[in-house]
């Protein structure tokens, strides 16, 4: 309710969704998956393997190629 939003609020704690990337089912193979990447292992195999789609997949190399400094 509306009471307890404001109650919470005046607590000083933050309300709504919180900052930042969440966390991905993919997080615990990260070490794996760069591997495979590296080795050439084609993208839909690798999704297959990790019961992950394609375009999910491709979101988090994008997320852990930026953040080494490597190219995909």
């Amino acid at each position: 309710t509306k009471e307890a939003l404001y109650v919470k609020r005046s607590m000083g704690i933050r309300l709504g969704r919180p900052k930042g990337k969440g966390k991905s089912k993919l997080d615990q193979y990260k070490d794996e998956i760069l591997q495979l990447v590296e080795l050439h292992v084609p993208k839909t195999i690798i999704a297959k393997r990790y019961g992950t789609s394609v375009i999910n997949l491709y979101k988090f190399l994008r997320y852990y190629y930026n953040e080494n400094k490597r190219i995909a």
